[in-house]
């Protein structure tokens, strides 16, 4: 009689199979979602109803959103779309990240720890209740990663193919991507210090550099201008660019008196760029630490020496390579805007789970220095802990916003103008034509300019509530119900006076 034998089975399709079966709950018990997922939705019903240029007219970079109609073609509609392809993405990275182990150690135990692992860090994971186009990012370039290492290990052909199409697909999911097809062979060719390596990396370069010509020359032949969707992303930035290059007296002396104080400025107004460029170094740093995730950071600055990951130069070259083009991605970004999304580290924070994965297989399975059973206790806490961070959310639950719609659905006209600043009111009232350009902030002229009777759907912030308070007391608004139903209510709903 056959036995079905689970070690027989290659642990990362495990892996994968738990990866799946995780997203798949995540979907059946919803939390509330991202505002950018309205931006994709949006683009998303743009395009099945007007076609490929409006879409890339409304949102510049429209691939993940042309993903998710195209395949809520099967009979989905388009947030459960948008969820299966984040499913699957996440369990290619899972995948991707899982066969980077192994290129490196192929033991079953460590690939076990590394599934686990990956499968708890709270960095990634808290990530699977949002649509976001990053997962698909994320998961190509780790599978480029795979494609390098194997490459480097055989010099076959299909892994320098595997490499450029996995991160030229990437590309396709964010323009930054590019940087990694151009900078990863040029920095191998640069510090590899084998000459048939070297030559090897010159055929990975030319073979990126060829792929991605014909593609471009294929999108133009088919009237899609990516190189001036290119310019338009990158114009983005040059407001930020020109408040660097083209700085304000007055602006400067009114930041100067801010940080120093109206009497210090005097003295000190000539150090406010470096006091400003300090601060944009540590808020780097804490984004590198919060990307890794504070339990694991200390986990890997405080191992012993005699437990140290021993891995090749060639494969720490590669393993370096990408954590450094993050790093420069994310520096030059958060110099030029001065703000730092959490997800932009994501892959600098993936390479350095690479090394906690195989840290931490040396540690419970290897230690001489603590007693086995502390360090495992220690381990399945730390695990417990991490787990609990990615699929458990702490904060408050956004009830009172399904209470607004709900009471906007019982209780006022169909036809009546609808005025929020939350997207998630935005869609849900069916109101709002362009939901996903609600703006974060409503402005007074904003309100003052809406037809009287108008409703106004207000998430509080400390600005909404001065703004709310000066229209009440002008008369121009009035207070109808807040939710939740208390002194501090986190939706209020107003009326527009009538003229």
């Amino acid at each position: 009689m056959n036995y079905f034998d689970l070690r027989r089975i290659d642990i990362r399709y495990l892996a994968v199979a738990a990866s799946l079966l995780i997203s798949f709950l995540m979907r059946v018990f919803p939390s509330s979602l991202n505002d950018d997922s309205y931006v994709y939705i949006r683009t998303a019903e743009i395009f099945l109803d007007q076609g490929i240029e409006a879409a890339i007219s409304h949102y510049s970079w429209p691939v993940f959103s042309i993903l998710i109609a195209l395949v809520s073609k099967i009979g989905l509609n388009l947030f459960s779309s948008a969820f299966l392809i984040s499913s699957v993405f996440f369990a290619l990275l899972t995948f991707a990240l899982l066969s980077i182990v192994k290129v490196i150690d192929s033991d079953r135990t460590t690939l076990t720890v590394a599934a686990v692992c990956i499968l708890v860090f709270p960095e990634l994971n808290e990530d699977r209740s949002m649509i976001i186009r990053d997962v698909a990012f994320w998961s190509l370039l780790s599978f480029s990663l795979w494609q390098l290492l194997l490459y480097t290990k055989y010099q076959l052909l299909t892994n320098c193919i595997g490499f450029s199409a996995s991160v030229i697909l990437a590309t396709a999911f964010r323009v930054e991507a590019l940087a990694y097809l151009i900078a990863i062979p040029l920095i191998h060719i640069i510090f590899t210090s084998t000459k048939e390596l070297r030559k090897a990396y010159y055929k990975l370069f030319y073979v990126s550099g060829l792929i991605l010509l014909v593609l471009i020359i294929s999108l133009l032949a088919f009237k899609i201008d990516v190189i001036a969707q290119m310019a338009d992303i990158v114009s983005k930035y040059q407001p930020f660019i020109e408040i660097w290059i083209n700085s304000d007296p007055q602006r400067t002396e009114a930041l100067s008196i801010a940080v120093f104080g109206k009497y210090a400025a005097n003295y000190s107004d000539d150090f406010v760029g470096i006091f400003i460029i300090s601060g944009l170094f540590s808020l780097l740093i804490i984004k590198i630490i919060t990307g890794i995730g504070a339990p694991l950071f200390f986990l890997v600055i405080a191992k012993p020496t005699e437990h140290r990951v021993k891995i090749d130069q060639s494969t720490l070259l590669t393993l370096s390579s990408y954590f450094f083009v993050n790093l420069s991605i994310v520096t030059i970004f958060i110099f030029v805007t001065r703000y730092l999304p959490g997800r932009h580290t994501m892959i600098l924070s993936l390479v350095v789970l690479i090394f906690i994965s195989l840290l931490a297989k040396k540690l419970i399975c290897n230690s001489s220095t603590w007693k086995p059973s502390l360090i495992r206790a220690a381990s399945c806490s730390l695990l417990i802990y991490c787990a609990a961070d990615s699929y458990y959310s702490f904060g408050s639950k956004k009830a009172y916003i399904s209470d607004a719609v709900q009471w906007l659905d019982q209780t006022s006209l169909s036809n009546q103008i609808l005025l929020t600043n939350n997207h998630a009111i935005a869609y849900n009232s069916g109101r709002v034509e362009n939901y996903d350009q609600v703006p974060r902030n409503l402005s007074g002229e904003e309100i003052l300019d809406v037809e009287g009777g108008a409703l106004l759907v207000v998430e509080m912030s400390s600005s909404m509530n001065t703004l709310m308070a000066q229209l009440i007391d002008n008369g121009v608004i009035h207070f109808e119900i807040g939710f939740p139903t208390n002194d501090k209510p986190r939706v209020a709903i107003y009326s527009k006076t009538r003229n």
